[in-house]
C-alpha cells in the first residue's frame, strides 16, 4: 500500500508541476489556479507513504538541505520594500521547496513512470495551451496576462518535451516518437517561445548524438523543414496565421536589438554592487520590480543568477548553488539509466531561468533536484553508489 502511496504521490506531484491542473483551469476559467494547497496535500501523501514503510533518518536529513535557503528568503521580508508580491513570491517558493521534498520522503521513486507521465501530461499542456491560443487568436490582445501567458506556458513546456525526446525513448516505436517530436516543434513554432525553442532543439540534438542516433538526426534534420512547410501552409488559415506572424515577429528581434536590451540588467547592477549590505543581503525577496520599476509588483530580470543576487544577495545565491550543485553531484555519484534525461531536464530548465521566468516559478528544477537526491539514497541503500 505504501508504494501506491509514493507511486501517486510522485503523478501527483509531476501533474502540478508540469502545470496541467493549472492550465486547464486557466482555460477554462479564466483565472490561476493557487497551487500551494495542493502541493501540501501531495507532500502529505507523499509523507504518509513513507512513515507507513518507515522513513529512514538520512531521508529527512537529505531533506532540509533546501530549508537554509527558504528560510533566508523568508527572513528578508524584514527588509523587503515590497508589501504584497513578497508575499506571493514566497507562497511559489514553499511549493518549489514541497516539490523538492516530495520524492526524498515519498520512500520511492519511479524515474521511468516520472518521466512518461511527465512526458504525456505536459503533451496535454502543450495540446491545451495550443488549443486556447487558436481558440483566442480573434481578441488576443484583450485578453488578461495570465490568459496571455500561455504561450509562455507551451513553449516553456515544449522544449522540455524535446529534451526528453533526445534522451530517452518515449514509446517502442520511432514512429510514434518522431510523430510527438513534430506535433511539438509546430506547436512551438506557433507559440513563438524562442529560448524554449533553441534550447529544446539544442537538447534534442545533443541527447540524439549521445545515443548515436544518426539515422534519427537524418530524418529529423529533414522533418523540421517539412515543418516549415506546414507552417508556410498553416498561414493560409486566418487563426494559425495570427500566431504564425507573431512568431516571426518574435525572432526577428532577437535581431533588431532585444539581446543587447538584455545588457540593460548590468546598469541596475551596477547599482546593486554599489550598495554593501545589498551585496550581502540583497534587496529582500520580491523587491526587483519596486527597486527597478518604482512600482510594487511580479517583475524579475530574466535571470535567475542575477535575481537571486538582486534580491537575496551573495548569501542568498550561495545557499541556492549548495542544493543545486549537491543535486547534481549526488546523480552523478548513482547508477540508474535515466540520469542523462533528468540531466538533460535540469539543464534545460536551467538555460530557461537564465532567460526568463523567476525562482518562485522553478518547480520542475526544484522536483528534479530532488529526484536525483532521493536516487542517491536509493543507490546508497542498495550499495550502487559510482566510486570513485
Amino acid at each position: 500500500m505504501s508504494e501506491k502511496f509514493s507511486l501517486v504521490a510522485v503523478a501527483a506531484a509531476v501533474s502540478l508541476a508540469s502545470g496541467l491542473l493549472s492550465q486547464a483551469i486557466l482555460l477554462v476559467v479564466g483565472v490561476k489556479f493557487p497551487v500551494v494547497s495542493v502541493a501540501f496535500g501531495f507532500l502529505i501523501i507523499a509523507t504518509l507513504g513513507g512513515i507507513l514503510r518507515g522513513v529512514e533518518r538520512d531521508r529527512f536529513a537529505t531533506a532540509t538541505l533546501i530549508l537554509p535557503f527558504l528560510l533566508w528568503a523568508v527572513c528578508s521580508v524584514i527588509w523587503t520594500p515590497s508589501e504584497g508580491y513578497v508575499y506571493e513570491k514566497l507562497a511559489g517558493l514553499m511549493v518549489c521547496a514541497l516539490l523538492f521534498w516530495l520524492p526524498i520522503l515519498s520512500g520511492s521513486v519511479y524515474v521511468d513512470s516520472f518521466i512518461r507521465i511527465y512526458f504525456f501530461l505536459t503533451v496535454s499542456v502543450l495540446a491545451f495551451s495550443a488549443f486556447g491560443m487558436l481558440r483566442s487568436a480573434g481578441d488576443f490582445y484583450s485578453l488578461s496576462d495570465s490568459q496571455r501567458s500561455i504561450y509562455l506556458t507551451a513553449g516553456y513546456f515544449g522544449g522540455g518535451l524535446l529534451a526528453i525526446l533526445g534522451f530517452f525513448s518515449v514509446s517502442r516505436s520511432w514512429l510514434i516518437d518522431l510523430a510527438l517530436t513534430c506535433f511539438v516543434l509546430l506547436c512551438l513554432l506557433l507559440t513563438g517561445a524562442r529560448g524554449p525553442l533553441l534550447f529544446g532543439v539544442g537538447m534534442l540534438f545533443l541527447g540524439l548524438i549521445v545515443r548515436r542516433s544518426w539515422s534519427s538526426i537524418t530524418v529529423l534534420s529533414f522533418v523540421g523543414f517539412s515543418i516549415l512547410l506546414i507552417g508556410q501552409f498553416l498561414s493560409q488559415f486566418e487563426q494559425a496565421a495570427f500566431f504564425i506572424d507573431r512568431a516571426v515577429a518574435r525572432f526577428i528581434l532577437l535581431f533588431e536589438g532585444e539581446l543587447s536590451s538584455r545588457t540593460d540588467l548590468w546598469v541596475q547592477m551596477r547599482e546593486w554592487l554599489a550598495d554593501d549590505a545589498a551585496v550581502v543581503f540583497g534587496y529582500g525577496t520580491g523587491s526587483w520590480g519596486f527597486m527597478v520599476l518604482g512600482y510594487d509588483e511580479r517583475a524579475y530580470p530574466h535571470n535567475i543568477v542575477l535575481e537571486l543576487l538582486f534580491e537575496n544577495g551573495v548569501i542568498g545565491l550561495f545557499l541556492f548553488v549548495l542544493v543545486f550543485v549537491f543535486s547534481v553531484w549526488a546523480g552523478l555519484k548513482v547508477r540508474f539509466p535515466y540520469l542523462g534525461v533528468v540531466l538533460a531536464l535540469i539543464c534545460y530548465e536551467f538555460l530557461n531561468f537564465m532567460k526568463s521566468f523567476t525562482i518562485s516559478d522553478a518547480r520542475m528544477l526544484f522536483f528534479l533536484m530532488g529526484i536525483l537526491l532521493a536516487e542517491r539514497l536509493r543507490a546508497a541503500r542498495e550499495g550502487s553508489l559510482v566510486r570513485d
